[in-house]
């Protein structure tokens, strides 16, 4: 506050690290370990910082709406096409996502092959749409989405 005045500053933020330094208002300097804090929870949301940031979202509070969801399951042509979005960042070039599955939650997630059809804005929120086609019989599938930093 300046007076009864109220001045907000605009930062602009076009990297990872530039994210996290506003979001904690410290300045990382050479030789941050960036992977270390990738998987953090500055903002304590359940949701690793890397995630915030590649979803566009805020390392400094919860992001509703910016979440995989599954839009749709097909069975065609002895496979099951599952339709899925997720937000994207459009200045986060230095992240590359990636669709993970797995069948029963025991073993580890391996990257699908995601087939992206579009992209939407919905809310103000962009999003990746795209297709993960699966061999029949597949009772169940679970997704997430894997970042890592470029």
């Amino acid at each position: 506050m300046v007076g009864n005045d109220l001045v907000l500053t605009y930062v602009e933020v076009g990297s990872f690290e530039a994210a996290y330094e506003a979001a904690t208002g410290q300045e990382l300097g050479p030789g941050a370990d960036l992977d270390a804090l990738a998987v953090g929870d500055v903002d304590g949301d359940g949701v690793a910082d890397l995630i915030d940031w590649a979803f566009g979202g805020s390392l400094g509070g919860s992001d509703p709406g910016r979440v995989l969801q599954i839009l749709a399951v097909e069975e065609t042509g002895g496979s099951k096409v599952v339709t899925l979005r997720y937000p994207l960042n459009p200045v986060a070039t230095d992240v590359t996502l990636t669709v993970e599955s797995e069948d029963d939650l025991t073993g580890p997630f391996a990257a699908a092959a995601f087939i992206p059809t579009s992209t939407e804005t919905v809310g103000g929120i962009v999003f990746q749409r795209g297709t993960v086609s699966l061999p029949l019989p597949t009772p169940n599938a679970f997704f997430r989405i894997g970042a890592t930093l470029d």
